[in-house]
């Protein structure tokens, strides 16, 4: 790793941290979402080669309109592991939206209150926009980090998730958005090279 690759990734730790010791509140709708694709001869969809699961978590206002957002790899979409997603990202008595996953009625089991949602067969439906917004942010973050980075190892995918995540919560404070990395990266713990090498924690 050269020594600007080295800073890259050290700063995209500093977002990831900094994201993730503010928990989404309020009204959250949560999505299970794959990143990858199949790999050549094996078999398509859930569990096919080549696919890293994560949760994408998307915080709207009374408006309806996106305010923050968090991206994180998980291990699986299992209950226990929902759980611990649910701990670690939410607020206290948080209103949690779903397309009806069954993992993710778990987060009730932390005092949230879960709306889980049939969406099979009604994406066809031209009144059925419940979970454009969240869609749309899904949308962009593949196109933007893909068109960006052409070669990334899937175990530092948190890293950069959570690049994206830090400058999407902050699209509304641009100006202060250097300002903010600088606090952020001078109140981090220091980042040593095996550090760097090594997958980081999906919490």
């Amino acid at each position: 790793m050269n020594a600007a690759t080295r800073v890259k990734h050290k700063l995209q730790m500093v977002m990831k941290k900094a994201d993730d010791s503010m928990p989404l509140g309020g009204l959250v709708q949560v999505d299970d979402v794959y990143w990858g694709g199949k790999k050549s001869g094996g078999k398509r969809g859930r569990g096919a080669p080549g696919k890293t699961p994560f949760i994408a978590a998307l915080q709207r206002n009374e408006a309806g309109h996106p305010v923050f957002m968090r991206l994180s790899r998980v291990g699986s979409y299992e209950s226990a592991e929902m759980l611990r997603w649910a701990k670690h990202h939410l607020s206290p008595e948080s209103v949690v939206v779903s397309d009806g996953l069954a993992c993710f009625k778990s987060v009730e089991k932390t005092g949230h209150i879960h709306y889980p949602i049939k969406t099979t067969g009604r994406y066809n439906t031209p009144n059925f926009r419940v979970f454009d917004w969240l869609n749309t942010v899904i949308g962009n973050v593949k196109n933007a980090v893909i068109g960006t980075y052409h070669g990334m190892s899937h175990r530092h995918l948190p890293r950069y998730l959570g690049e994206f995540c830090y400058r999407f919560n902050r699209r509304f404070r641009l100006p202060l958005l250097l300002t903010s990395l600088i606090v952020d990266a001078v109140n981090s713990d220091p980042i040593p090279q095996h550090v760097l090498s090594c997958a980081e924690d999906w919490w």
